[in-house]
């Protein structure tokens, strides 16, 4: 018989999520000036403004809150302005990105262990600009964890190869709300514990089985006084001191050995001292158990609503939902209708009936398939629901007729792993395999099912010279199966052929996350490493293996059809699955339209492929190099190898500044004349620099800057980069990026560098990262904000100044914008051009494309980027042997060897393994050359062709909503791209024959 532990009971006729938050008329504001109510859209909202140097909010109190209890925070804002909002109670609480657009914040959060007054904050943290607060809700919730028999995981715990971890996500929704958390008298901020005086944490590991040993990951990540101690207990009454902080650092512990086997362990953290003042934003713990079967956990959050009279619900966590157990206290058969409903658009149904005074069992489906552990007990259910990547609120009814029986609501995260509302049966036979197909922008998960989609052919549709892929998928059929070989045939067309070689295939491998990056996130391995297919390949049974089929359409293919096939051996015998790829009637332009700027370390190139000499160092940089201009990237610098020379000649007043182009003249007539690359970045010396945390002054052949010697030695120097680069042509390709990210106190500092730039060399283009603020306007050529700064409007007030407008991404921003890190969907890679056209954005830019360790959290080995997905910090002071998180694959898209770093130690002359991300980066820029050619097509024909026509293609211009609203509104369904982007190959088809 099954063991169900009551993880809530709803009674009889009880109202029991009431929203808890008094009316607004009942807050009070902690500055009169910059916090007000009005009228907003029919109703009143709270108000808080700033100029980006305060803090404000709005507070209740008398909330009544008890210890130890969960609820969930919900709201919406609307802010004009850059900072952050601040939400929460006074000990536990969550900031928010300003946005733009309006947005609905949530968090879930446990009440600490305190007798003092609960007060609930909405407000902002150096806001410049105005926020308003409206449809705040406070709801009790309930934490239901996922179980399997007697063994109990919530998020972050897993059971893995023998090994419990147990991670506390801190910036997941539930923040406070972790399994293991026994006793919190510590506050809380968005995603790190905040000791002060006296406070304390401890966590309680529990588990049915025997855990053999013990270690412990804590991260204090700031520090100003006091000791943090950590200590462990296996009653929770005496305890033994394992470790004292007392700075910033990262901490390992072991147990000791004599603690064990236990299934019940202790970890309390305690602040001692007076002024005891530290954070900390990681903790982890380990052990060695002899569980083997894997299980990872999951903990719902469940809102309660309300249940009608004569019925009791009680829930516990299954395998891939809730399973609801209902009591009837009636003497009559109770018949409900079940419906759970995500986004208000989609549904699943089930009928439960409950006998008189009996009870009846239901599986709520909130994963992407359905719990085993339900279809073991053979009991009614819910189909799960088709959700693409991304949150997704949920409400679940019963319904008895017309009348409501009970409400719930909860919120499920759809990571791309569990995306499963796509994909296509092959046509063609694989023997001892399922094969079906995809497009390249999917992350297709290991586990997810086969599609029922009828078989059809693999699809590819592109231009002449335009690079496109698809993802072959092979599922073996219940036991492990070989891939022994794959071969690609000639593509046949009525008009012409494509030969083999146009086709190469990669296996799409994948990465393992430990520590997600945002909410979109969860530990797993993730597709992302593209390195060149190499049979015989394993294919494990039940698990998809996706193959990377990319053709690149030759120049002069005719346009129409192409039908061919690939050939499979597997060990169980020969099959093939078709293809077909339809080539559009246009031509790819040679030059890019969208510029760019990536960077990319030839030292990081250097120490992964072992390079010994020059020779090799320069032949594996120009394969990395060939990459960029295949995907229609540039990078910073392709003249590493041929730097512009500097040199001195004679002392004092005399001297002069002699500056030698043959190396990088040569190179720049391959990379720039050629239409390789549409920008670079002008490595200027002398000019100092620095970011936000640290600057360094100008000095120039020994003198310093705003010396006399300085000023007429650099500014000659800087007018014969600018005279040389115009004489070539080469002048508008050219930026100078000195500055990184400033902060006010930079300003007077970045602007006099500008103006020294201005002065000398006025045609060379000065790029800050920054967004455009009052200080800095009239000094920078080239804005380059972090996505979320720029709307529509920003973008044409600075084009028509004369200034140009990029954005970047980084570690930052973090979902809902789009971001680099591997789990956020493929498809948002692709989208980023598209949003580009959409602003009227002119360039790309991120810091690094292959930051494959940090010096830093690495400082005597190698990381192995295959291994571990993190990008971990390095320097802005941050003690060696700290790991602290960047995101995974931030600043990271193309790949070293696949081999150890730290045992191989021969040279590896091949060029770089690519990526999902940037294989999907390229079809994002091969898209925005699509609406650069239809705008020049409808320019053309102006005049020649109906004004119609004309309409129809100017419409075309204009990116739907249903692809991207906003920065933050967009799809995560390619198939909504390609369709639109066969709508516009196809006008440019008609317009061609005007």
């Amino acid at each position: 018989m099954m063991i169900r532990i009551v993880s809530f009971i709803l009674f009889a006729g009880t109202v029991c999520g009431a929203n808890l938050v008094p009316e607004f008329k009942e807050w009070k504001n902690s500055d009169p000036v910059n916090t007000f109510q009005k009228e907003h859209e029919g109703h009143t909202v709270l108000g808080v403004r700033g100029k980006g140097d305060n803090s404000v909010a709005w507070c209740t109190s008398n909330l009544k809150l008890p210890s130890g209890e969960a609820y969930v925070l919900r709201f919406r804002t609307s802010v004009k302005g850059s900072g952050s909002i601040i939400s929460g109670l006074e000990g536990v609480n969550r900031d928010f990105a300003a946005s733009a657009a309006p947005a609905v914040n949530s968090f879930a959060f446990r009440v600490p262990d305190s007798d003092g007054p609960t007060v609930l904050r909405l407000g902002h943290w150096q806001l410049n600009g105005e926020a308003v607060f409206d449809n705040v809700e406070l709801y009790p919730v309930r934490q239901i964890h996922r179980r399997w028999g007697d063994l109990t995981l919530g998020e972050g715990e897993k059971i893995e190869g023998g090994v419990y971890n147990d991670i506390h996500s801190m910036n997941w929704r539930g923040s406070t709300l972790h399994r293991t958390l026994f006793k919190q008298k510590a506050g809380f901020n968005s995603n790190r514990w905040c000791f002060g005086p006296g406070s304390h944490i401890i966590y309680k590991h529990v588990l049915p089985i025997e855990m053999l040993d013990g270690e412990l990951h804590v991260n204090v990540n700031y520090h100003t006084g006091g000791t943090l101690v950590i200590s462990v207990s296996k009653d929770g009454n005496n305890w033994t001191r394992l470790s004292d902080v007392t700075k910033k650092s990262d901490i390992d512990v072991k147990l000791p050995a004599e603690l064990f086997p236990v299934k019940e362990l202790y970890v309390r953290m305690q602040a001692e001292g007076d002024k005891a003042n530290m954070q900390v934003d990681t903790y982890s713990f380990r052990a060695r158990t002899k569980e083997l079967t894997a299980r990872a956990g999951k903990t719902v959050l469940l809102e309660e609503r309300r249940i009608a009279q004569g019925l009791r619900v009680t829930a516990e966590g299954a395998e891939n939902g809730l399973l609801l157990h209902w009591y009837n206290t009636t003497d009559s058969v109770r018949k409900l209708e079940l419906q759970v409903k995500a986004d208000d658009v989609k549904h699943s149904s089930c009928r439960v009936r409950i006998p008189a005074q009996g009870e009846a069992f239901t599986l709520v489906a909130l994963d992407s398939s359905l719990s085993a552990h339900g279809q073991k007990l053979k009991i009614a259910g819910t189909a799960p629901l088709p959700l693409p990547a991304g949150k997704h609120p949920i409400s679940i009814s019963a319904k008895e007729g017309e009348e409501s029986a009970g409400e719930w609501a909860t919120e499920v995260t759809c990571t791309v792993l569990s995306e499963s509302a796509y994909g296509y049966r092959c046509k063609g036979d694989v023997p001892g395999v399922s094969a079906w197909w995809c497009e390249s922008a999917w992350k297709v998960g290991a586990e997810r099912g086969v599609p029922v989609e009828r078989s059809r052919r693999i699809q590819i549709e592109a231009a002449r010279g335009e690079f496109e892929a698809a993802q072959l998928v092979l599922n073996a059929k219940d036991i492990e199966h070989v891939l022994q070989a794959v071969e690609a045939g000639e593509l046949k067309g009525s008009k012409g052929r494509i030969p083999a070689s146009a086709i190469s295939i990669c296996e799409v491998a994948t990465v393992r996350v430990e520590n997600t990056s945002d909410y979109l996130g969860e530990p797993g391995d993730y597709p992302d490493p593209l390195p060149a297919l190499i049979t015989p390949l394993k294919l494990p049974a039940n698990r998809n293996q996706a193959l990377w089929v990319l053709v690149r359409v030759p120049d002069d293919a005719p346009a129409g059809d192409y039908k061919g096939e690939f050939k499979l051996k597997t060990d169980m015998g020969e099959g093939n699955v078709q293809i077909q790829l339809h080539v559009f009637d246009f031509n790819m332009p040679r030059e890019t339209h969208l510029r760019s700027g990536l960077g990319m370390s030839r030292h990081m190139i250097k120490r992964y492929h072992q390079l010994k000499t020059k020779e090799q160092e320069l032949a594996v940089y120009e394969k990395y190099l060939q990459s960029f201009a295949e995907h229609r990237i540039a990078p910073y610098s392709f003249y590493e190898y041929s730097p512009i020379q500097v040199r001195f000649d004679g002392k004092g007043a005399d001297r002069k500044v002699i500056v030698g182009w043959d190396e990088f003249d040569a190179v720049a007539r391959k990379y720039l004349d050629s239409g390789m690359f549409n920008a670079f970045m002008l490595h200027i010396s002398g000019l100092g620099g620095g970011t936000f945390f640290e600057r360094s002054h100008g000095e120039f052949g020994g003198f310093k800057a705003g010396t006399a010697d300085y000023e007429r030695l650099w500014g000659d120097y800087a007018r014969q980069l600018e005279s040389h680069l115009r004489e070539k042509g080469w002048l508008k390709h050219a930026y100078i990026y000195w500055f990184d990210e400033p902060d006010k106190k930079d300003y007077e500092f970045v602007n006099e560098g500008m103006d020294r730039i201005k002065k000398y060399a006025p045609g060379l283009t000065r790029l800050l990262t920054e967004q455009p603020e009052p200080g800095l306007i009239g000094h920078v050529d080239l804005w380059c904000a972090l996505t979320p700064h720029w709307t529509p409007k920003l973008v044409q007030e600075r084009r028509a100044a004369g200034e140009e407008a990029w954005w970047y991404i980084c570690c930052g921003p973090r979902a809902p914008y789009i971001g680099e890190f591997t789990e956020h969907p493929g498809v948002e890679m692709r989208l980023w051009p598209w949003q580009s056209w959409q602003y009227g954005i002119q360039g790309l830019l991120i810091w690094e494309t292959t930051y494959w360790t940090s010096s830093t959290a690495f400082p005597k080995s190698l990381q192995d980027p295959w291994q571990d997905a993190m990008a971990y910090v390095s320097g802005y002071g941050t003690p060696p042997g700290t790991k602290r998180f960047w995101g995974n694959c931030d600043g990271r898209y193309l790949y070293p060897p696949r081999r150890d770093p730290n045992q191989t130690h021969q040279p590896c002359l091949d060029g770089p393994v690519s990526s999902l991300r940037w294989e999907n980066l390229r079809d994002g820029m091969e898209d925005y050359e699509y609406l650069y050619l239809l705008k020049k097509q409808i320019e053309r024909v102006q005049g020649k062709a109906s004004e119609k026509l004309i309409s129809e293609a100017q419409a075309l211009l204009t990116v739907p909503e249903n692809i991207s609203k906003d920065t933050t509104h967009f799809t995560f369904d390619v198939r909504q791209v390609m369709e639109q982007r066969r709508k516009i190959a196809t006008m440019i088809e008609k317009l061609q024959r005007q």
